[in-house]
């Protein structure tokens, strides 16, 4: 092969290692790890949420015992400080009781609060075991006038639960009931409990359970309302993204439920379970998470941001398979347009009676000869042009002056 046709053979070596880097099935391939890729990430987000969620949870339902802790904790202690005022002063009646009340402001430090009563223990006098319990004194009294005179020795487990706070000075809280100031609610909306504390007559603490059994004089309570008092206590995060069931496990089938946010947990639902003991019941605390609790706009953006990289980088590939396709037809179409018109041209000076010579312009070395030619001159290709001249002189300077301005080869006829 002479150098011109070298010249006009495009470069092939690296064709098939470009074609094949950026080939369709590269753009496919980039595509499908990218997805895959992108998938791994969203996987990994999906369970690194769902570890937070499950930590969270968990810190929701410790905090919802212990917040649902403080509102008993606050009608014992308002209760506590009436007892206090009772073992200074136990001739008490509804004005002096009245007044205490509004200085002590428990409708204020006690969630759900309803009422403050209090009991006088009467002999009973139908000598019966035990003793009566009519409340003597309310506040607010309006609205609550009918509690007056109400016997809660009526009720074997008030009057148990009543005996139980007044030996051990503690606090007793009963199990769920209807209030009688909300009996026109619907559902659980009246629902509540009621705290008592036991009251002792004038003089220092009692000591022992025979002291405060001889010293007995009535009984606080504190009326609460379930419903409220359990929505102000886990305000906020616990009851925004969970779900919250309180069972009281002490009380008779059917009064069980204390309170309850949503329907039944789904199968599957991560529950979260603690317990809550005072005052002589034990609360069972329910948690399940929102739907809505879920945290998946990460994930979304995590998803849509690789699957777009991964399309935009495959289109790019795609696009530049495409132009070197392109590219290297265009390249094969001028390649055969120039090898039909330089055989054309072959062909042509072949059978010209003239002598047609071509030679290099940077050597000046004969790089064709037709026919005519080699019957004159015999094989001459790829001898020097000047050789053919009889002055070698002469022939360089024809050959200079036929070369100026044409970087290719020179022609000579």
């Amino acid at each position: 092969m002479t150098e011109r046709e070298k010249r006009t053979v495009p470069p092939a070596a690296s064709g098939p290692v470009v074609g094949a880097l950026s080939s369709p099935v590269w753009a496919a391939l980039v595509l499908l790890v990218g997805l895959l890729l992108t998938a791994e990430l969203v996987r990994r987000e999906w369970s690194n949420v769902r570890g937070q969620d499950a930590t969270m949870q968990r810190s929701l339902a410790d905090a919802a015992a212990a917040r649902l802790r403080e509102p008993l904790e606050a009608a014992a202690l308002a209760l506590r400080a009436m007892q206090t005022v009772f073992l200074s002063n136990d001739r008490m009646d509804q004005a002096l009781f009245e007044q205490y009340q509004r200085n002590l402001r428990s409708h204020e430090l006690v969630s759900g609060y309803v009422v403050t009563a209090f009991a006088r223990r009467d002999p009973d006098p139908a000598a019966r075991p035990g003793s009566l319990y009519p409340y003597a004194f309310v506040t607010p009294l309006a609205g609550n006038e009918s509690l007056i005179g109400f016997d809660i020795a009526r009720q074997p487990e008030n009057l148990r639960a009543l005996e139980r706070a007044r030996d051990g000075d503690t606090p007793s809280v009963s199990a769920p009931f209807p209030l009688l100031q909300y009996r026109d609610a619907e559902g659980h909306a009246a629902l509540g409990i009621t705290v008592r504390l036991p009251v002792y007559s004038r003089g220092p603490t009692p000591a022992d359970a025979a002291q405060r059994r001889a010293r007995e004089i009535g009984a606080l309570a504190i009326s609460l309302r379930l419903e409220p008092m359990v929505e102000q206590a886990l305000a906020g995060r616990v009851l925004e993204f969970m779900h919250v069931r309180v069972l009281d496990l002490d009380a008779a089938p059917g009064r069980q439920l204390v309170y309850e946010s949503g329907p039944d947990p789904e199968a599957g639902a991560r529950l979260q379970v603690r317990q809550l003991e005072y005052g002589g019941r034990r609360w069972e605390v329910r948690l399940w998470p929102r739907p809505a609790a879920v945290g998946t706009g990460r994930m979304a953006l995590i998803a849509l941001s690789g699957a777009a990289i991964s399309v935009l980088l495959a289109l790019l590939l795609w696009s530049q398979s495409t132009l070197h396709q392109r590219a290297l037809e265009l390249g094969r179409r001028m390649s055969a347009r120039f090898g039909e018109s330089e055989a054309r041209f072959r062909v042509l000076n072949e059978l010209l009676p003239a002598l047609v010579l071509m030679a290099d312009g940077r050597d000046g070395r004969i790089v064709y000869a037709n026919q005519a030619a080699r019957q004159r001159l015999g094989e001459v290709a790829d001898a020097p042009l000047v050789s053919l001249f009889a002055d070698p002189l002469l022939g360089a300077q024809a050959l200079a002056e036929a070369g100026q301005g044409e970087p290719g080869p020179a022609r000579r006829r």
